[in-house]
């Protein structure tokens, strides 16, 4: 006879007995999931009884807050991680630090999460430091002190730990608590990155692509935007999509770069929906596909993506996979114009010259074609030249479908864009980040001095933010890309 285990039961550890040819002969049942669990919280106590009559093993009552942790008894496991703390173990207090931070079987206590992370730092537990770093950097149940966050996430990093050499990167990067230094940036990221890091690669590849702080060399930034990307961080693929698509570090394979930039977009990235979204349009590397193209693009721009809602606008404007309608597009350029996108403020301008989807206005068409200009649309600056001669005339653009077919519309000129970071008063935009978070999450700031009131019910969330988290701000609500979380908040400064 042979033992045949069942998988997906209520029962744990249950088996089924079964002669030679697989047929049941005989099944047994062992303890219910629920009283093996309850099983664990009796030795728990049992352990604490024991641990406090006859000193066990430091080693034993720490292994036993583990497990209970990670069974989320987090009242019995913080019992244990105090007992632990108070005999000396840096990691229990980082724990019960961190116990305290979120609320976790305890009451939320912001100083006493920052006593027992400075405890642990000091009995030289980096995980501690890296915590007490993060408190810092952000104020919470102390003074803010980016120069103290840094030395903080500084020993975090000299012990290994990739997400602190990470998000020191960011600070030499951006000259936050420390002298801005981009050589001991990319340094930072490629520390991270060695270690495991996928964000560190992805920020280590950008600057190769760039020559920041690196001799500038497209095929090791190809070969860290994989790396990324092979470990799940949507913004490689994207990127690395965007190499191939243009043939910069790899060798030029569209097939390859629509399958990356969908990736991207699966992921979690605006930016490559758009991209990819452009490619189905086109028939680049994959069948034309109008309707895939233009799901793709709304995606992007439902996620914050300015280009995206130009490229929609355009659609809509031409017919491409949807039905026309002028009101539509003109709302969707007027919040890619909102969020940066050049191309968007130049086809708004266009509609108000002429009064089509909106009521015709040739002072705002001029302002907008002038904002579309200096921004960089040609299309823009040649219709401001043209606007009194030829009133309404459409910009130049190119088909996205192939020459001799009907029913195909037009889009405006647009490149792969890199992601920008401009914050008007309304509208989406990519390319932020946390400089502050107040209050608990009640409040976000972000890099360019935007205020942002976060709505009472989703501060839970929000408390938890990390500055220099990365942030899509979009139609009342803020993106934390990083976190994968969103969160309704209204901009009030």
């Amino acid at each position: 006879m042979k033992i045949c285990p069942i998988c997906e039961t209520f029962y744990a550890n249950r088996q089924m007995i079964c002669d030679k040819d697989g047929a049941p002969l005989a099944r047994s049942r062992r303890v219910p999931r629920w009283l093996w669990a309850s099983s664990i919280a009796v030795l728990a106590l049992a352990i604490i009884a024991a641990g406090l009559a006859s000193g066990l093993p430091l080693s034993m009552i720490s292994k036993q807050a583990d497990e209970l942790d990670k069974a989320r008894h987090y009242d019995l496991g913080g019992v244990l991680c105090n007992l632990a703390c108070a005999r000396g173990s840096g990691k229990a207090c980082a724990d019960l630090g961190l116990m305290y931070a979120k609320g976790l079987g305890v009451k939320r206590d912001d100083s006493r999460a920052l006593a027992l992370f400075s405890k642990a730092c000091d009995g030289g537990e980096a995980k501690g430091c890296v915590n007490l770093g993060m408190m810092y950097g952000r104020g919470i149940g102390v003074a803010k002190d980016d120069s103290r966050a840094s030395a903080l996430y500084s020993k975090g990093c000299d012990a290994g730990i990739a997400s602190a050499c990470r998000s020191l990167g960011a600070r030499y990067a951006k000259g936050i608590g420390v002298t801005k230094d981009d050589s001991y940036a990319a340094s930072l990221y490629s520390k991270a990155c060695d270690a495991g890091d996928a964000i560190g690669c992805a920020n280590l590849g950008s600057r190769y692509l760039k020559g920041q702080g690196v001799w500038r060399d497209f095929s090791r930034a190809a070969a860290l935007f994989s790396k990324a990307c092979d470990a799940g961080e949507a913004r490689g693929c994207a990127d690395l999509g965007l190499m191939y698509g243009d043939g910069i570090g790899v060798t030029k394979d569209d097939s390859r770069a629509t399958a990356l930039l969908s990736r991207a977009c699966d992921g979690g990235d605006a930016h490559g929906c758009t991209n990819a979204g452009r490619r189905y349009l086109k028939g680049q590397g994959v069948a034309q596909d109008y309707t895939r193209g233009t799901s793709l693009l709304s995606k992007a721009c439902d996620e914050g993506d300015a280009n995206g809602c130009g490229d929609l606008g355009a659609c809509y404007l031409g017919g491409v996979g949807l039905a026309k309608d002028y009101s539509r597009a003109a709302a969707l350029w007027s919040k890619a114009c909102d969020g940066g996108d050049a191309g968007g403020c130049s086809g708004l301008g266009l509609l108000y010259s002429a009064g089509e989807g909106v009521q015709k206005d040739s002072e705002k068409a001029r302002q907008l074609l002038i904002k579309g200009c200096s921004m960089g649309n040609q299309a823009g600056c040649e219709q401001l030249r043209n606007l009194q001669a030829k009133p309404g005339t459409a910009p130049k653009s190119h088909a996205v479908c192939g020459s001799g077919q009907r029913g195909c519309g037009k889009l405006p000129e647009v490149e792969a864009k890199p992601r920008v970071a401009l914050m008007p008063s309304g509208g989406c935009s990519t390319g932020h980040w946390i400089s502050g978070n107040i209050d608990d999450g009640r409040y976000i700031k972000l890099e360019d001095g935007s205020l942002w009131e976060v709505d009472g019910a989703d501060t839970v969330d929000s408390s938890l933010w990390l500055e220099l988290d990365n942030i899509t701000a979009c139609n009342g609500k803020l993106i934390n890309t990083d976190e994968r979380e969103s969160v309704d908040a209204r901009r009030i400064k």
